[in-house]
This record gives structure tokens, sequence and C-alpha cells, in this order.
């Protein structure tokens, strides 16, 4: 998407109070000149008569418009100012609507590899860049109304005059305007320079904790200002340029009034122009000088500004890696059979992970993962909720390709409990509710029961007002696991998947949150990633993972029995020397 296609998607939707506003400005700035006009007739009207018999009437009347003129111009310029509060805030409105949505809709792999803060810092130079652009684009407006309308006003005082004076600021304006065309490319380099800057100080205070554990400030500092050396210099480099076409700019716009005053005085002196014309000339030279610099000055700020949305809009609009067809349906699960058929996956610039890899998960049945890291298993997972796409095969659910139908009522229908539950820097009551956004207070409640979650709530000084805390950390893990638990159950989604559930709790949390996980499963198909021997009693069937494929498969008494791979797993981890991490 190009920088004036997006800009032309959301004016085109307030065009009414755009064309008003921009209407009004006009109007307002016009009247500027019209001023410039009538200050030029009350001196000529004193030049052609003394104090004692000037016509007080003539004098009057031009004071009175003189006067009613800028009242007319204020009041123009407070319409336009409310035309702006008409559409403008819509506007903003309706982008940051849209980014938020088009950075949500980005694939895992988006969120994985760009820092957060430069994700953050690209979104503000959008919406930043969209104000400044119509601040530039008033001020545009002002010094092209003031350009033209002066010489409009001098073509009818001097016909060849007023084409010399268009003739000279449409040279040096494309003069000045060719000094400038590097600054697009300049402002397109600082803004993404910065974003990357923004990304690694954001990502030190998103891991304050491990900074301070390591005692590593210092490092952090160092680190930051190393990556800080490259955007200076392109900072440097583009004020450097900015201030040298400012000089230029500055030394042709004396010429260009230089110039301008020469020819005046040429007309003044042959063409017989009266001292009134003279005035309102030399007034609008002043203007002319200054509205073409200012122009020339608005030119480089929509190119810069244009560098910086390019940036943006580049970074954030880049096409979704995972996304829905126009003709996908919704998700209906009535048996939630899962069936992965002979799928091909790989991480790009990695070798394939998986190769006709199949797996069939019947309705009610719940298997456990079991693997070293790097087997698949998480992205196993990660596939079934179509974080990414597969490359050849499909994944069904109840005979419908995941492939063809929405994510949003895919993952509806998926209830995931993480390892490590981030928690939003809201209530208890809203972090719950997350499972079913629908739910009521009672509901909610319900299920914090079920989860075993109102044991540590009825202890805090808020209960389920209080706040937990940037992604959950004023609560422990084990509570945030039975937050987790109570969002599942709430969510009433029949397939239920477990990645390491418990894998990181103290013993006491983990028989809280086994009972809980009990009741969860119940007539849900689950898939677990599981190395807990608590976990894997209870499943149906344990399969057992090796570089994207399956190794051993059954239950866990007979793969015991058949001491493979599993067997040392579980003695391994029984005699306490393995913990199993994930892929």
């Amino acid at each position: 998407m190009t920088v004036i296609s997006l800009i032309w998607k959301y004016f085109k939707k307030v065009k009414f109070f755009f064309v008003i506003s921009f209407v009004l400005y006009i109007l307002s700035f016009s009247t500027s000149r019209i001023n410039a006009w009538l200050s030029a007739r009350l001196v000529g009207l004193m030049s052609e008569f003394n104090a004692d018999n000037i016509p007080l009437d003539k004098w009057f009347l031009l004071l009175f418009a003189f006067f009613m003129t800028i009242v007319a111009g204020s009041f123009l310029l407070y319409l336009a100012h409310l035309a702006d509060a008409k559409y403008m805030p819509k506007m903003i409105a309706m982008f940051e609507k849209d980014i938020f949505m088009q950075i949500h809709k980005h694939s895992l792999r988006f969120f994985s590899e760009e820092k957060s803060g430069n994700i953050g810092k690209m979104q503000n130079s959008i919406l930043l860049g969209i104000l400044d652009l119509q601040r530039i684009g008033v001020g545009f407006c002002m010094n092209l109304v003031t350009i033209f309308l002066s010489i409009a006003i001098i073509a009818f005082m001097n016909l060849y005059l007023a084409l010399f004076f268009l003739a000279v600021t449409l040279f040096f304006g494309w003069i000045t305007g060719q000094t400038r065309k590097r600054i697009i490319t300049n402002s397109q380099k600082v803004t993404e320079s910065e974003s990357e800057v923004s990304g690694i100080y954001f990502d030190g205070l998103n891991n304050a904790s491990s900074v301070k554990a390591f005692g590593n400030i210092k490092f952090e500092r160092r680190y930051l200002f190393s990556k800080m050396k490259e955007y200076l210099r392109l900072d440097k480099q583009e004020k450097f340029y900015r201030a040298k076409a400012t000089y230029k700019n500055n030394f042709i716009y004396d010429v260009m009034a230089l110039s301008f005053y020469g020819a005046t005085f040429v007309c003044w002196k042959y063409s017989g122009l009266s001292l009134a014309d003279v005035v309102f000339i030399i007034i609008s030279v002043g203007a002319l000088t200054t509205s073409t610099k200012s122009f020339s000055y608005s030119i480089s700020g929509i190119f810069r500004t244009y560098g910086q949305l390019k940036a943006g809009i580049e970074f954030i609009f880049r096409p979704h890696e995972v996304v829905d067809l126009p003709q996908a349906k919704k998700l209906k699960v009535k048996n939630s059979e899962i069936k992965f058929e002979k799928i091909n996956f790989s991480y790009p610039n990695k070798p394939r992970l998986f190769n006709d890899f199949s797996l069939t998960v019947k309705a009610g049945e719940k298997i456990g993962l079991v693997g070293k890291s790097g087997s698949g298993k998480s992205t196993l997972v990660k596939l079934l909720a179509r974080y990414y796409d597969v490359q050849n095969g499909k994944i069904t659910i109840d005979g419908q390709d995941i492939s063809q139908v929405t994510q949003d009522s895919l993952r509806k229908n998926l209830a995931f409990i993480p390892q490590d539950t981030l928690l939003f820097n809201r209530t208890i009551m809203e972090n719950i509710r997350y499972g079913n956004i629908k739910a009521t207070d009672k509901e909610v409640m319900a299920a914090a029961k079920e989860a075993y979650c109102d044991i540590f709530i009825k202890e805090l000084p808020q209960g389920y007002q209080t706040i937990v805390g940037d992604k959950g950390v004023l609560l422990s893990g084990g509570e945030r696991q039975r937050i987790a638990i109570a969002r599942a159950i709430l969510s009433s989604a029949k397939i239920l998947i477990l990645d390491e559930a418990t894998s990181a709790l103290d013993s006491e949390s983990e028989v809280f949150i086994q009972k809980s996980l009990e009741k969860l499963m119940a007539e849900k198909t689950v898939i677990a990633i599981a190395h807990r021997l608590s976990t894997l009693k209870n499943m149906d069937k344990i399969i057992v993972m090796q570089n994207g494929k399956i190794t051993e498969e059954g239950t866990q008494a007979d793969l015991l029995k058949q001491k493979g791979a599993f067997y040392n797993f579980y003695k391994l981890q029984s005699e306490g020397f393995l913990n199993f991490s994930d892929d």
C-alpha cells in the first residue's frame, strides 16, 4: 500500500468536511491580500489630498471595509478550525483502529522477529505523520493563495509586471524544489533508524529485571548508544543537508526580492503606476518572498513527512503472512476430531521440520506430546492454531480444512494454557473474562472458583478488581496459571491445548492446577505438550516426537513396556536428571 492510496482511503470518508475546511482556509487567507490592497488605497487617498480637504466619506468607507475584512478573515479561520475538528479526530481514530488491526493480523513470526518498541514507534510515525501533513497542508494553502492572489491583483495594475512576478516566482520555486529532493530519502532512513533505536530501548525496559539481576545497566547503556551512532549520523546528515539547502534558498529569495523591487521601480517610472499601486506591490513583494520561502519549506515538510509515512507504512502494512480467504467461513466444531494430513513445514532459512507428517486425534481423545527441544511439539500446536500456514498438506477439524475457515473462529474453538501465562495490566476480572468477553461477572466468578482462583483472589484487598501489573507480575506463576485455566473454562472451547502448563510450578501450585485441569479436560479433545508424569498419566495416548517425526505412539504403560525413547525419558525424569524443554 502506498502513502497516497492509504491517505486517500481515509480522506475520502471525510471529504465533505475536508473540502469545506479547505475552502474556508482559502477564503480566510484571501482576506490578508484584500487588506493589503485596502491599505494601499488608504495611502493613495492620503497622497491625493491634504489633511484639511481629504474626503472623509471615502476614508471611513475604506477604514470600515478594512475592519470588516479583518473580522471576516478571523471568522472564516474560526469556521475552518471547526471543520477541522469535525473530520480530523474521526480520521485519526479510523487510522488508529485500522493500524491496530493491521498489526494484530500479522503472523506470530512478525512479533517474534520485530521488537515491540520498533512496532510502537512505526505506529506513532504514521499517526504523527498524518497530523503533520494536515498542519503543513494548511500552511501550503496559505502560501499558495498569497502568491497567486497577490499576482492576480498586480495583474489589474500592470499585466507585464504580474507576468514577470509569476515567471520569477515559478523559476525560483522550481530551483529551491530541486535542492530538497533528497529530503524524502533522508527522512525515511532517519525514521527507520530511530525506530530501531526505540525498539532496543523498550527491549531493555521490558527485560528490566534481567538487567538488574545481572548488574548490566552500564552494558545496556553502551549497547543502546552503539546502536544510536547510526541514527545520530543519519540525523546529522539530514540536518546538515537541510541547513545547506536553507542557506542557498535564502540567497535565492534575496535575489528574487531584489528583482521584484527593480521591476516595480521601472514600471513606476515608465508605466505610470500610482502611489497606491506601488505601495500594494511593495507590500506584496514582502509577502511573495516570504510565502515563496514558506512554500518551499512546506514542500520540504511534505517530503520529510512523506518519508516518515513511507517508512511506517512499509513496515506495518507489509503483506500478512497468514490471511483469511475471501470465501472463508466460520469453523463449526461438533465432535472436535483433529487430523494432520501429510503436512510439510519449515521455518525460513531452516531445514524442513515436518515432511508428510500425519496424525489423527479422535474426538474426546487426550494425547501427550513428548520429545526433546526442536522435535516439533510446539510448532505442531502453532500450526493447529494457524499461527503459521503449512506449505503442503492440510489440517482439519471435524473435516473442515482450517485454511478455509476464519482465523478468529478457529482460535475461539481452541483453549490455550501456555507454560508462562502473560496477563494484561488490568483487573483479575477483566483478565479472566478475556476467555469470553460476553461473560457476566457471575460466570467469571464461577469459572474462577472451578479453577481454584477464588482461593487467592479472596485474600486480595480489592478482590476481582485487583490490577495484576504488567504481564501479571504482581501474581505468582501458579496464580497466573489458574487464571489461564479459568479463561479456558469460560471459553467453552471443545479443544484444549496444554503447552507445558505445569512444568514451572512448585508442588503446592501443581496440586491446584492438576485438580482444575482434570475438570477442564473432561469431554474435550486435548493435546498436551508435557513431560511431568503427573500430566502424562491422564493421557489416552502419548506421542514421542523426534525431528518432526513420530517415533513412538501408545499409552504410557505400552511405551514403558517397549523400553524405547519414552522409557528412557521416564526413567531419567523419575530419577530427577532430565528437565525437558519446549521447542
